[in-house]
């Protein structure tokens, strides 16, 4: 018994691709069904045998037409008339392939009944094959019905044809692969309400706990917690879906849901194909031989109407000689031969015409609509195109979700996040010293302005008001303390200080003079710390290719070629993924494979190679190699001639630099200020100095020196020799200068009764602090007063102890703080720059007040190496590294 071969349907044949694609059952080729079923004259569904009999003019009606004779299926009997001569032949016809009766003859098939067997011997020895024909008959029938009541079609078989375990159509495998993607689904929600309830227990990004690795740890909830929620998105997981399939079935996901809709869509179509089968099945016209039958009825009735009836018999009597009768036969008027449609009926090739004819009409049956036949409207091909097109329609629109691969949302490793908040930490950090800088700068203004005005205050009480030189040296004229000059020295040093002071300091608070700069001396400036040197920038290497096209590194190591007419290419060596974004038209994207090419818009060719390089080809013949990894260049002429070039990626540099980059930065406006404030300090000091001394001099003797001995203590005399202590210059921003912001103008009377003019003692008890000098305690002329026996105020060691700039606010603790990074270094800075002095002599409040916080420097010198307790990160962990562990 023949096999046929999976899918050897013919190709204009739907109804055996429809069978075959729905089920999987293997429909014979419908055009090659009939070879094993033909006589060796090539006539298909019969043999036959055609003999020349005695002539007679009447044919027996009862002995025509089909099994009027024993052993034959069909006889024929016709005349010809050739020259005149009239013959007679008979021709007896035999079916190939019928079923035989009890009584031995054969008999067409009956209402949805199939050939079925194999090859066998005929009686004269031919060949014969029954079974392609009862395969392309009954076995549709075997396949569609496992696949409607079974649900699959393994073990479906007809004839000696099976499905093929590779071909098995089983419905249950969209049921368990929609459950499948429910699992997942269910996965995906379950597990995104759980790290939500992890990520409402941690709380925001911004919590108190919140150090680098706590942050990091919150941030691998937050970003699993935000990539499973979006799976559970992308499958719908979560939505409602009614029942569908069979048996029905409530899918959970989108995926499950499409699937399901494509297991009922197949199911359905082919229920289309088994109701079409089952109406052809239930007629006659399934079998072949029922049209071999109706062909011959016809030549019969051709022959009854043109042929047998027009001949005619004439009988001559004998003589006396030869008394014999003789009967001669004619043809009259109306006698036809041969047959208009099959020839000379004594050619025995000519019979194939008959058989032919049947399979024909067997075939047109098969491919022409039936309008009224129940099932067979459109008929079997025309009832399998609709399903083939209806099934392919629905499964586009059930397998649109699985062409899209479920993406994730957030692919950022841990150490981008901790990067990124590195960089935005110190983003912060640089906002905040900008601001405070601005808020310096303003104190800066407002300080010196009452400084100046001061000063000539200061000055004219020292020359004299009360406890002035006036009284010091008696009722004497202020003229003659200046040797007679005329002016007098509250006049001369008020115009001398406040004269160049205040040049000094129009010159620097007001933007446009000469010596002022923009950004330094205008404290509203929101700009970079110093915009006259501009931040430091990479060279940003490109290289020129043969077509005009341009080739860089971006900050990310992506390689991107830009041309002349705007067009770009971007490669990621990271994901493979190549895009082309035209500068009129759709970006495209497309995955680039080791040994894949793709052409750009000038026409060159593009190849990733294995090693990950990439070489371009241009229309000259030249070629170009990168290395993204590298940024190594190989351009290669088209005279061969190779030049390599680097490529740096184009970077965006933090500024101000970070202080671990090995790139020293411009000075910022908190150096200048600095910087600016020593100096003025220093010649306002020396102003001062020698304009007291010059005129105290002019006075004769050593005067002078009851000014620096006015203590009851015994400090040493500081005027000989011009031996002057540097001044101190630390600036102090912020409310009375000298003391913290937020402190009132006062500090804690010294334990000595100071004796020297300008004690400056309040009434309260208390030592005012005069904003012109830092030290505090200086009621006429800073320094002096408020000392202690001993030249020592508040229990100072006597050391000269220099104050550090710091600013008040949470987490400042002894005048530095671990909340601000760059704050704390540069008070830890300022604190071992700090000076002391051996001079016996100590200024009222520089021992009293060491530092702003109100704690001694004398540890400035000293590097801090530890934290109190109560300074631990508990969930957090301090710079320069991620910690393993969380906590302490």
């Amino acid at each position: 018994m023949s096999t046929p071969t999976s899918q050897s349907y013919d190709a204009d044949d739907y109804w055996g691709q429809a069978v075959t694609k729905l089920t999987g059952y293997p429909m014979p080729s419908r055009k090659g069904l009939f070879t094993g079923l033909s006589s060796k004259e090539k006539s298909p569904l019969f043999r036959m045998s055609l003999d020349k009999i005695s002539v007679q003019s009447v044919v027996n009606a009862a002995k025509q037409g089909s099994l009027k004779s024993e052993g034959q299926d069909y006889d024929l009997y016709f005349y010809t008339n050739k020259g005149g001569h009239v013959e007679m032949y008979h021709a007896r016809l035999v079916f190939i392939g019928a079923f035989m009766s009890d009584n031995g003859r054969s008999r067409g098939l009956e209402a949805n009944e199939s050939l079925s067997g194999g090859k066998y011997k005929g009686k004269y020895g031919d060949d014969f094959d029954i079974g392609p024909l009862g395969q392309y008959m009954g076995g549709p029938g075997a396949a569609l019905g496992a696949l409607i009541d079974s649900k699959t079609t393994q073990g479906a078989s007809f004839n000696g044809a099976s499905v093929p375990d590779a071909n098995v159509v089983d419905l249950n495998s969209f049921r368990n692969t929609a459950q499948a993607f429910d699992r997942a689904a269910q996965f995906f929600v379950d597990q995104t309400e759980i790290l939500a309830g992890w990520q409402k227990s941690l709380g925001s990004e911004q919590s108190s706990w919140k150090g680098q690795a706590a942050g990091i740890f919150w941030q691998l909830i937050h970003q699993l917690h935000g990539n499973y929620d979006n799976y559970k998105e992308q499958l719908g997981a979560g939505d409602k879906f009614d029942a569908v399939g069979e048996p029905a079935f409530t899918p959970k996901s989108n995926h499950s849901k499409q699937l399901m809709a494509a297991q009922q869509t197949l199911l359905t179509q082919g229920k289309s194909l088994q109701t079409a089968w089952n109406a052809w099945m239930g007629r006659n016209e399934h079998d072949p031989h029922f049209y071999l039958i109706k062909v011959l009825d016809e030549i019969l009735a051709w022959l009854t109407a043109h042929n047998i009836p027009f001949i005619t018999a004439t009988t001559s009597q004998g003589n006396v000689i030869t008394p014999t009768t003789t009967t001669t036969y004619s043809t009259k008027d109306g006698f036809q031969e041969p047959h208009p449609t099959y020839g000379d009926l004594t050619d025995i090739q000519n019979w194939a015409k008959v058989g032919e004819e049947a399979v024909r009409r067997w075939n047109e049956f098969i491919e022409t609509p039936h309008p009224d036949i129940e099932g067979l409207q459109l008929g079997l091909n025309g009832t399998a195109q609709k399903v083939l097109s209806d099934l392919n329609n629905a499964w586009i629109d059930a397998t649109t979700p699985f062409e899209t691969p479920l993406t994730t949302k957030n692919t950022g490793s841990l150490t981008e996040f901790y990067t990124k908040e590195k960089t935005e930490k110190a983003k912060e950090e640089t906002d905040k010293n900008n601001k405070d800088l601005n808020t310096a700068l303003d104190n800066l203004n407002k300080g010196i302005g009452d400084m100046g005005n001061n000063v000539t205050k200061s000055l004219n009480d020292f020359g004299g008001g009360p406890g002035g030189l006036k009284d010091l040296f008696g009722n004497t004229d202020t003229k003659d303390l200046n040797g007679g000059s005329g002016n007098g020295l509250d006049d001369q040093l008020g115009k001398n200080l406040t004269n160049d002071l205040n040049k000094d300091l129009n010159n620097i608070d007001k933007p446009g003079n000469e010596g002022s700069t923009e950004g330094n001396g205008n404290s509203s400036h929101s700009g970079p710390l110093n915009p006259l040197i501009p931040p430091p920038k990479l060279p940003d290497n490109s290289v020129l290719g043969p077509g005009g096209g341009t080739t860089s590194l971006d900050k990310n190591r992506n390689l991107v070629t830009t041309y002349p007419n705007g067009d770009r290419v971007t490669y990621d060596p990271k994901t493979g993924k190549y895009t082309v974004t035209p500068h009129q038209g759709k970006t495209t994207v497309q995955d680039l494979n080791p040994g894949q090419s793709v052409t750009n818009p000038d026409g060159s060719v593009t190849k990733l190679n294995k090693d990950g390089t990439l070489t371009t080809t241009f229309k000259d013949g030249s070629k170009q190699i990168v290395d993204p990894e590298t940024g190594k260049v190989t351009s290669i002429d088209k005279n061969g001639k190779e030049t390599v070039s680097e490529l740096n990626p184009r970077t965006e540099l933090q500024w101000p630099p970070n202080r671990n980059n090995h790139l020293t930065p411009p000075p910022t406006h908190q150096d200048l200020n600095r910087d600016l404030n020593r100096d003025l300090n220093r010649d306002f000091r020396n102003d001062l100095d020698r304009d007291l001394h010059r005129d105290l001099n002019s006075l004769g003797g050593n005067s002078h020196s009851s000014l620096n001995n006015s203590s009851s203590g015994g400090g040493q005399n500081r005027s000989g020799g011009g031996d002057y202590e540097e001044y101190d210059s630390t600036f102090h921003p912020g409310g009375t200068l000298g003391a913290p912001p937020g402190t009132t103008g006062t500090l804690p009377t010294g334990t000595g009764t100071g004796t020297g003019m300008g004690s400056g003692a309040s009434s309260d008890g208390s030592t005012p602090l005069n904003p012109m000098m830092p030290m505090g305690g200086m009621g006429g002329m800073g320094g002096m007063g408020g000392m202690g026996a001993g030249g020592q105020a508040g229990g100072s060691s006597g050391e000269r102890v220099r104050n550090v700039l710091t600013e008040s606010g949470p987490g400042t603790r002894g005048g530095s703080s671990r909340s601000g990074g760059r704050r704390g270094a540069d008070e830890e800075r300022s604190a071992r720059r700090a000076r002391t002095a051996t001079s016996s002599t100590a200024v009222a409040g520089g021992a009293a007040g060491g530092t702003q916080g109100g704690q001694a420097t004398g540890s400035g010198e000293r590097d801090r190496v530890h934290w109190v307790a109560e300074d631990e990160d508990v969930w957090g962990a301090e710079e320069g590294g991620t910690p393993t562990v969380i906590g302490r």
